[in-house]
């Protein structure tokens, strides 16, 4: 029988390789194995791992073809996806969330809520997801010495831990994988929160969890960022150390 069925789509993992470029498309046979080579190198695993990931994104072309309706997390994702389908819609949270209480203090070794200001990163410690990039300007931040009170807190686990976190800097502090009601604790009682990516993001979760706390946000001009920011912070360029200590200061 033809029954409709609806595809709904979080990120552009399933049809990308978005660790290929900032703004991922969709792209031709040739293309996809010249950027993979180009970006991995000609070894044999990687050239394994790419036939595998071009087949699996062909599939789930295929399959998102089919489908009667695409619902998609932001603007940025859906213009992606539009070539496979006619019918592509936005849905977001954006219009129903629950504000945060802000008034429950928890206890974090190094860091006095009613004095310090909170910088929180939240995510994956890797390249991509900016984690670095934040680190570098959190030193520029800190060797002017004019901003003792405030401190950077990563939530989070990845390849960049030991770089960013084995510092030994007392404003630079590090709670590893937390539970997402102590995330939303601290994400209400910081002072802005920061989504540095480097990389497409959808619809960061960051974003609504800043915006449900009625904490400002800061992030990258990449993919939905400045979709899910909106008019609650600022829209910086990505990469650029400067830009974002400016918009920290």
């Amino acid at each position: 029988r033809n029954i409709p069925h609806i595809a709904s789509l979080r990120d552009s993992t399933p049809i990308c390789d978005f660790r290929i470029d900032v703004k991922p498309r969709l792209y031709s046979t040739k293309e996809y194995f010249r950027k993979r080579i180009t970006h991995y190198g000609f070894r044999p695993r990687q050239v394994v791992n790419a036939i595998y990931g071009y087949n699996l994104t062909r599939a789930n072309h295929n399959s998102l073809k089919k489908a009667s309706c695409l619902f998609c997390a932001s603007e940025a994702l859906a213009n992606i996806v539009k070539p496979l389908n006619d019918c592509t819609k936005v849905i977001n949270s954006i219009a129903k969330f629950t504000y945060i209480n802000s008034t429950n203090k928890i206890n974090i070794p190094g860091i006095d809520f009613n004095r310090d200001k909170i910088i929180v990163y939240a995510g994956r410690l890797s390249s991509g997801k900016g984690a670095y990039f934040l680190y570098k300007a959190a030193l520029r931040i800190i060797a002017k010495g004019q901003n003792n009170n405030l401190k950077f807190i990563f939530i989070g686990e990845g390849e960049l831990q030991s770089k960013i976190c084995k510092n030994g800097n007392r404003q630079i502090i590090c709670l590893g994988k937390k539970d997402n009601k102590i995330v939303q604790q601290i994400i209400s009682n910081s002072f802005i929160s920061i989504i540095p990516s480097l990389v497409f993001e959808a619809f960061p979760r960051l974003a609504v969890e800043s915006l449900s706390a009625k904490t400002p946000s800061i992030g990258t001009d990449v993919g939905g960022i400045p979709e899910a920011i909106g008019k609650a912070g600022i829209i910086i360029k990505p990469n650029n150390v400067s830009d974002l200590v400016a918009a920290i200061l």
